[in-house]
Parts: structure tokens; sequence; C-alpha cells
């Protein structure tokens, strides 16, 4: 219900940015990847920016075994960034400088396939899996505060850079590991093992609740 409900506000004020006389788009890169959005002012000091961005990175040379889970081979980790922002600017001083506050639908998250072809050592005990299969992921909806610097709607020009600097703040991590057994009778025991290595994984990085955002962009104002 809440992901509806965002998504059909963040639709409206993609229509009413067009719908009111000054809007502005632009393109953007950084840590939440590729990026577009539109910019709509709201009032002399104050825009309202809605964008989406995303970006597949392969991390496959830099996965590493975990220590708790012995055998699998040709890993596979891929981070996944995917995010719709609706951000409100207020430009506190004339000028480009500007303080921002919102929020994002969250899907980033990282996945890993690996391919076995050997028992794998799960906790204390050993099984043959036909694949293993693990996600990481985040809360859904995502709080974020930052600065920045450019104003797309600014009347002085149709170009502009912009600047962004901020947190995102995604909370816990979730964890979930998946693998299936050759032998059905030890699935159970499987899960279980699984389900203690996730959580220990979650409770390792417990502490990263923060995503920082950085990005660099150009917008054009019609």
């Amino acid at each position: 219900m809440i992901k509806r409900v965002v998504v059909t506000v963040l639709v409206l004020a993609l229509a009413a940015a067009y719908a009111v006389a000054g809007p502005a788009v632009g393109v953007k890169v950084g840590t939440l990847g590729l990026g577009a959005e539109a910019t709509l002012p709201l009032g002399e000091k104050t825009n309202l920016r809605i964008g989406v961005n995303g970006a597949s990175i392969d991390l496959s040379g830099f996965a590493e075994t975990d220590d708790e889970i012995e055998g699998a081979t040709d890993i596979e980790l891929t981070l996944d960034l995917s995010t719709v922002a609706a951000l409100l600017d207020w430009h506190c001083f004339d000028g480009g400088f500007r303080l921002t506050g919102g929020a994002m639908l969250n899907k980033n998250e990282a996945v890993m396939d690996a391919s076995l072809d050997e028992s794998v050592e799960i906790g204390d005990a050993a099984y043959l899996v036909s694949a293993l299969d693990g996600t990481v992921s985040f809360g859904d909806i995502a709080p974020y505060v930052g600065i920045g610097y450019g104003n797309a709607v600014d009347e002085e020009g149709r170009f502009t850079f912009a600047f962004d600097l901020g947190v995102m703040f995604q909370g816990s991590a979730e964890v979930e590991i998946t693998a299936t057994a050759a032998n059905a009778a030890l699935q159970a025991a499987l899960n279980a093992d699984l389900a203690k290595e996730a959580q220990t994984i979650e409770d390792d990085v417990e502490g990263i609740t923060l995503y920082p955002v950085i990005s660099i962009g150009f917008a054009y104002s019609f």
C-alpha cells in the first residue's frame, strides 16, 4: 500500500512539473548510478525534484568466499542500484546553494550467484547443493538529507550545473541465502544453517545504515 501511494504521488508530481511554467529536466551520475530528474518550482526559494536512478555494477572480481561457506566457486556478485527520489530543495540564500530533504523508494541490492563443483561447508556441516544464491537488501522507503548546489529553474540561464552531497537512511541490511540440497532429506537442516549464516552477516553489517549520496549533473529549463 505504501509503495502504491509513493508511486502515485511521484507520477502526479511529474505530471504537474510539465503543467506549471518553468520546469526543468536534467541528468546526473553518482553513487546512485545514472539518473534523470524533473524540477518543479514551488516558490521563490523552494523547488520539488523527482528523479530516478539506476545502474548494475559487476563486483565479481572483488567477491571472496565467506569463511563460513567453503566450496563455492565461480562467484558472481552484482550491485543493482535502483531508486526513485522525491526531494524538496530550499535555496536559503540567493544563488545555487540549497538544503535538501525528502525520501527515496530504495530498491538497491547486492545479488550473489555461486556455482558449485563440490560439497559446500555451511557452519559445521557439509552439503552437496545444486547452487547457492544470496541477496542483501534494505528498507523500501529511505529518508534523505543533504546539501547541494544548482538551481535548475534559475531564470538567469537555460543550462545549470548541479551537485549533491547527502546521505540516504537505508536502515539495516536484510540478508537472504538460498540453496537446494541434492539430498532432499537434508533440506531442512540446510535451511536452518543458511538462516544462521544470514543472521551472522546481518550482525556483521548491522551498523551500516547510511548510504552516501554524491552526484554531479546538468539540467535544462524550459
